[in-house]
């Protein structure tokens, strides 16, 4: 069957079952450590609906950032106990409904929560900067959270209303270092606040998002053995709250563009696609996985091939290949690993809205995959 009968590019796929594997897999490895902690996805990685199904469907937690993604969320069923709001500002308490937990970020929202919501639960962002302080981080220091060294959150955190509600501390500094023992650091440290406080309401302990996996890097495993065992978690009550977002989904997406038109210039063979890179997240070709599938696969070669974006942008150059099978008006160039921070973060007003398809790749694609290539320009 002819491409042009199954996909109208460019386009991206979303593949759910990409990131429900990757969720039933970090789950079970806390199960399998003895915990009942919890895996709540971040929303703003890819808020595609069938992501956002299927995660409700093996009852995920979620974590969101705005009152779009909550309304998303409780349009398709999420419960709102399985909810987490973080850096919420005053709005939040026009639509935030009980069972939720809003993780608040100032001490001026500590006040207006006890003034409008004195009966609901809540949680408490804690700045903690000062654990940055050595090579693992890039110096970089962290606007969120509030100083628990100041003044006025001592006097905030002793009145009744703000203890019997305090059931989360969170602290993220992913922005920072992506390291596992930062995040075991984290832990430690949020324990340590804990028991100074006093607070024995505590029913969670959140340490955002951000982990970085991939063969390169690090596993759902090397986070969980980590923070688990420097922090002998094995007997401790409060949850730990994960709140991954890309490692679920980035696996979840791909980008296709089909090849419109080819000239010879001074050598090289000029490729078209119906795309353009604008399409690509900022930095994404620097280091990208890509198949080329064709209908009718040749034994033709071409010595350099320079595959450019349907535009009148200069640089709207994808990638070159050298000595490769030569690409024929109506192959197809599949971009993975665009799950995240993609679809639906990137303009279209140039070329237009893109549709997006779901399902397995190989629905659409097939198996005629002839070259599988790390790019570099």
């Amino acid at each position: 069957m002819s491409f042009d009968n199954l996909l109208k590019t460019p386009c991206y796929i979303v593949d759910a079952q990409k990131a429900t594997e990757l969720y039933k897999n970090f789950n079970d490895l806390i199960r399998q450590n003895g915990r009942e902690d919890i895996v709540a996805y971040s929303v703003k990685a890819n808020y595609n609906p069938s992501i956002l199904c299927a995660l409700n469907q093996l009852k995920s937690y979620f974590e969101v950032c705005s009152e779009y993604e909550y309304r998303m969320l409780i349009d398709i069923g999420v419960p709102e106990d399985k909810i987490f709001i973080s850096n919420c500002a005053a709005f939040c308490h026009d639509y935030a409904r009980a069972g939720s937990v809003v993780i608040l970020d100032s001490i001026e929202q500590m006040e207006q929560w006890c003034c409008k919501k004195p009966d609901q639960q809540f949680g408490i962002r804690l700045n903690l900067n000062d654990v940055t302080t050595d090579d693992r981080f890039t110096n970089k220091t962290s606007r969120f959270g509030i100083d628990i060294s100041s003044n006025k959150f001592r006097f905030l955190i002793n009145k009744r209303e703000i203890r019997n509600n305090l059931v989360g501390l969170q602290c993220s500094l992913s922005g920072n270092s992506r390291d596992p023992s930062v995040y075991s650091d984290i832990v430690n440290r949020l324990k340590m606040i804990e028991n100074e406080l006093e607070l024995d309401n505590l029913r969670y302990i959140d340490i955002g998002g951000g982990y970085k996996t991939g063969y390169k890097y690090w596993t759902f495993s090397d986070y969980i053995k980590t923070i688990y065992i420097e922090n002998n978690l094995y007997n401790y009550k409060p949850k730990i709250v994960f709140e991954p977002g890309n490692s679920l989904v980035k696996d979840a997406g791909y980008y296709c563009t089909k090849v419109i038109a080819k000239k010879e210039l001074y050598g090289e063979d000029i490729v078209i696609v119906d795309g353009s890179t604008m399409h690509l997240p900022k930095g994404y070709l620097k280091s990208c996985e890509y198949d080329i599938v064709q209908d009718n696969y040749t034994n033709i070669t071409s010595k350099i091939q320079k595959v450019c974006g349907a535009t009148c942008k200069e640089s709207d150059i994808f990638f070159r290949l050298q000595d490769t099978a030569r690409l024929s008006i109506g192959d197809i160039i599949v971009f993975k690993q665009i799950g995240a921070y993609s679809m639906y973060d990137i303009g279209t007003r140039i070329l237009g809205p893109m549709k997006i398809y779901e399902g397995s790749i190989d629905n659409y694609v097939g198996t005629k995959k002839y070259k599988n290539i790390v790019s570099g320009l």
